[in-house]
């Protein structure tokens, strides 16, 4: 391995953690009533996004892999724009679960803005992954899972309708 090559992998790797963290940022400031949906479905707890995620990464994600190696271009297409679907939706899950993590920071620093500590909480949440062994193996799928699930349930889960008080003619 020449030194070119190891400097193309850091810089790989610098440039894939700063678009992730610039794409839950972005996610968290244009969606904010996704992200809200998505945060209040992971202040109920972990473990049934966790879940989703894992079946939907397993199912949608393996299905636009396949696709994606299909030899048709329109086949291939279709299994690129599946991939960048579940990363879109991942992205949003993502946000409502940095969004978590940004209110808990403020919890304990209150002299805290809050987009200082959502865009502390996205970089957090981006840099877990990036650590050797327990992060790509451990941290980085639950986080992946946890925000696949949170992002299914808020773009294309059941909304709750509140009923309105009538108001009486007068």
């Amino acid at each position: 391995m020449l030194f070119g090559d190891v400097l193309a992998v850091i810089t790989g790797f610098i440039a894939l953690t700063l678009t992730t963290w610039a794409a839950l940022l972005a996610a968290g400031l244009m969606f904010d009533a996704k992200v809200h949906r998505a945060h209040t479905k992971l202040q109920s707890g972990f473990w049934a996004p966790m879940l989703h995620g894992v079946g939907i990464l397993l199912v949608l994600g393996g299905l636009g892999l396949a696709l994606l190696n299909a030899p048709s271009p329109g086949v291939k297409f279709l299994g690129a724009a599946l991939i960048g679907g579940l990363l879109a939706i991942g992205t949003v899950g993502g946000a409502g679960l940095s969004r978590l993590v940004a209110i808990r920071m403020r919890e304990q620093h209150t002299d805290m803005s809050e987009f200082t500590a959502f865009s502390r909480s996205s970089l957090i949440l981006v840099g877990v992954g990036l650590l050797p062994v327990l992060g790509w193996f451990l941290f980085l799928p639950a986080l992946l899972c946890i925000a696949f699930g949170a992002g299914w349930s808020a773009l294309l889960g059941k909304q709750r309708v509140e009923a309105l008080e009538p108001t009486p003619l007068q």
